[in-house]
């Protein structure tokens, strides 16, 4: 494992942090009320950023870039059905879903809701929707730990299985401890970090300037393939300087270059337009531009 002091003592710290909202949460659950639903005490603000940052955890960092990089652009309306779908969710059935729970027997559970809401006595719609959060929950939660330890694997150099137990222990330590408090506690402290960390994340791997400058000489042999303002020659001797910015953003390198070429040959000057992925400024000694390579 190579990884440096200050990010080892800050992660340390972060996972600290999240064990004290753990225990914190523990006191102030009175009752399985509380332990479940926390009370139903949370307020809009902790609620809204509770549910963002469980919706958009690690299929937001590591799942949907992944699956744009290797399907495409495409795959961007991945983002945009859920943006709909939690939109709809808010203003459909989360208000409502609030009340009728708390009058259906105040139901701290959803299978607890359609038992009651439904009348079932013979508990089947207890069992299958119980079945259901089991099934689909039990990926929901896997792929959080999953992406949890691959960037434990990629930070610190923990091998992934390793990872997996770490990510999972800490986890399952806050949750057990204090319940639904700690959970939305811990989320609330963590959505803000997201956009924080995705804009660090572009600046400083993304992006990295650089200016270079170069002075060169070279021999063009004769033309082939030639444009049609072009003549041939039988190739001319070039002396060159130029100064460069590059960069690169995403995965587009650019190039912005001041470059001056002096042709040696003075019957070439008259006939020759050279390096075609420039723009060449008037006289043809001076020329600027600006070169993509995706």
């Amino acid at each position: 494992m190579n990884v440096s002091t200050p990010t080892l003592i800050t992660f340390v710290v972060y996972i600290a942090a999240m064990i004290l909202i753990g225990f914190i949460a523990y006191r102030a659950t009175k009752n399985f009320s509380d332990y479940i639903l926390g009370g139903r005490s949370l307020g809009s603000f902790v609620t809204a950023l509770s549910a963002g940052a469980s919706d958009m955890s690690g299929w937001l960092l590591m799942g949907l870039p992944g699956a744009i990089f290797v399907a495409g652009l495409s795959e961007s309306w991945i983002a945009i059905g859920l943006i709909v779908g939690a939109w709809l969710n808010w203003l459909f059935v989360a208000g409502r879903l609030r009340v009728h729970t708390e009058h259906n027997h105040n139901a701290l559970t959803l299978p607890d809701y359609f038992s009651h809401r439904f009348e079932d006595e013979s508990r089947m719609l207890r069992i299958f929707s119980a079945l259901v959060i089991l099934v689909f929950f039990t990926i929901y939660c896997a792929s959080g730990v999953v992406a949890g330890a691959r960037l434990f694997e990629s930070s610190f150099g923990v091998p992934y299985e390793y990872a997996l137990w770490i990510g999972a222990a800490a986890t399952i330590l806050y949750v057990f401890i204090g319940g639904f408090l700690a959970v939305s506690w811990t989320d609330t402290v963590q959505a803000p970090l997201t956009p924080a960390d995705r804009l660090g994340v572009r600046v400083d791997q993304s992006f990295t300037p650089a200016l270079n400058g170069q002075l060169e000489f070279y021999r063009v042999q004769r033309q082939d393939e030639l444009a049609d303002y072009e003549s041939e020659t039988d190739g001319y001797n070039m002396l060159g300087a130029s100064l460069g910015y590059s960069g690169s953003l995403n995965q587009t390198d650019y190039l912005l270059y001041l470059k001056a070429n002096n042709l040696l040959d003075e019957k070439a000057r008259q006939h020759t337009s050279f390096i075609k992925d420039e723009v060449l400024l008037p006289g043809r000694n001076l020329t600027v531009g600006v070169r993509l390579a995706f």
